[in-house]
């Protein structure tokens, strides 16, 4: 919040994910650089199992935002007994994401974490986060 009390979303926090290594690799959630142009999310997600073992099951998602094709991919890597599961892929064109913020979003992470994407105005198009664009359409009456 900001001093009059509005939610600012560009000033908020982002985990940003430095270093990534084997040893504490199930700690590391948040926003990684993978090139220049593509970062990746990781969020974890608690999984409710019933099973006859001690095993704590968990799951990943994680996103990654393409900032050179304009898109998301997102899956899910579950594991369960130390034993990965395959996981289904979702693909998104930026522009079939609902939640631009999202995309603002990794594309500061990214920023913040020595990337070079495109001008953010360039990767959503004209207009601001949030408001919906807004085209001229010409109707003609019917004869």
């Amino acid at each position: 919040m900001s001093e009059d009390n509005t939610y600012d979303p560009d000033k908020r926090d982002l985990s940003l994910v430095t270093v990534f290594n084997k040893e504490n690799c199930s700690a590391q959630y948040g926003y990684q650089k993978m090139d220049d142009l593509t970062v990746l999310e990781r969020k974890k997600i608690p999984v409710v199992v019933y099973s006859n073992t001690d095993a704590t099951p968990w799951a990943v998602m994680i996103t990654v935002y393409d900032f050179n094709s304009f898109q998301t991919m997102t899956y899910v890597q579950q594991v369960y007994d130390s034993e990965a599961r395959t996981p289904q892929v979702f693909q998104k064109d930026f522009s079939a994401v609902e939640g631009k913020q999202a995309i603002a979003d990794a594309h500061r992470a990214l920023t913040l974490l020595g990337g070079n994407p495109p001008p953010l105005d360039k990767v959503l198009g004209a207009g601001d986060i949030g408001k919906p664009k807004i085209s001229q359409r010409r109707f003609e009456p019917r004869g």
